[in-house]
């Protein structure tokens, strides 16, 4: 765990290495939370996403999943956003969202994990969605 953490707390550009070289040296062995033919799960938006969260804040999550991950192996937001933003010293953005209906509410282990998110010093949001409503919407020509 130290090891890791030193790693992570280092420069951008050593965790955006780290995570590269791990996914090239580890593909294909079983691991828990990783999907390797998962087109979506690839290394290098893997990588740059880590990078924009920053190495302080990833740390302080992955060693909390590590301690405790039955209390944490579910309950993980929906969606992860990211934006390129070269005025910010991570080089990127990064918002977890959390969406739910009108009606939902959330889980302790949902709440669970965006105070751990917002403890980590990340952004991290409930959204609410509400239906559309066909009748009062206009059409728009694409």
């Amino acid at each position: 765990e130290k090891e890791v953490c030193e790693d992570l707390n280092n420069s951008s550009s050593c965790l955006y290495n780290r995570i590269i070289n791990s996914w090239i040296n580890n593909y294909g062995y079983v691991c828990r939370g990783i999907h390797w033919e998962d087109k979506n799960f690839h290394p290098i938006k893997l990588a740059k996403i880590a990078r924009f969260i920053g190495g302080k804040a990833l740390s302080k999550v992955l060693s909390v999943l590590a301690k405790d991950f039955s209390h944490f192996r579910s309950g993980f937001p929906d969606l992860i956003l990211w934006k390129t933003d070269l005025t910010v010293p991570n080089g990127g953005r990064v918002k977890i969202i959390e969406v739910k209906s009108q009606n939902d509410t959330l889980k302790d282990n949902q709440r669970a994990w965006l105070e751990l998110m917002e403890d980590a010093g990340l952004d991290a949001y409930v959204v609410k969605v509400l239906p559309f409503d066909t009748k009062s919407s206009k059409k728009r020509k694409i």
